[in-house]
């Protein structure tokens, strides 16, 4: 089953950073992620609250018609060793996929999952406080979806 996961969920990650209040080093800041992640010049967010200091959850929601529809919920936690990014799409209830950080030199924040059919790699690239870019792919770095992610104001 192809399983497509929406780039919203990829925000979550947004904050990463081999700073402070980045993904870098020894652990994850997940305060950095907290608030709200809106697609440049789209009405598709992500807004993600602080559950713990290993834990952070989240939802991915489109307001293009007005109303409110919430895609995808998700979930960002440390597993043992491992951190690990979930993700359930709501339209077709399907199981969480599961994606494990495995850093790299250019991004520094890479999850993936080699079982998954697409995307099996997502990346995050920080710019700012305030903006990133995000990008998904599969395993051999083809069939390569880009997302400019702006942070919402706050209301």
């Amino acid at each position: 089953m192809k399983i497509w996961i929406h780039l919203f969920a990829i925000i979550i990650l947004a904050s990463c950073s081999s700073g402070k209040g980045g993904f870098g080093g020894k652990g994850v800041d997940l305060k950095a992620l907290s608030g709200t992640w809106q697609q440049r010049d789209k009405q598709k967010f992500e807004k993600w609250a602080l559950v713990s200091p290993t834990e952070s959850i989240g939802v991915a929601y489109d307001m293009t018609t007005g109303s409110t529809v919430i895609e995808e919920n998700m979930r960002l936690f440390k597993a043992d060793d491992s951190w690990v990014y979930e993700v359930k799409l709501v339209a077709n209830q399907s199981a969480p996929v599961k994606f494990v950080l495995a850093p790299d030199k250019v991004a520094k924040l890479r999850f993936v999952n080699e079982k998954n059919d697409y995307p099996q790699v997502i990346k995050y690239f920080i710019l700012s406080d305030s903006t990133m870019k995000a990008e998904i792919s599969d395993l051999k770095g083809g069939n390569v979806t880009k997302f400019d992610f702006v942070k919402a104001a706050r209301k």
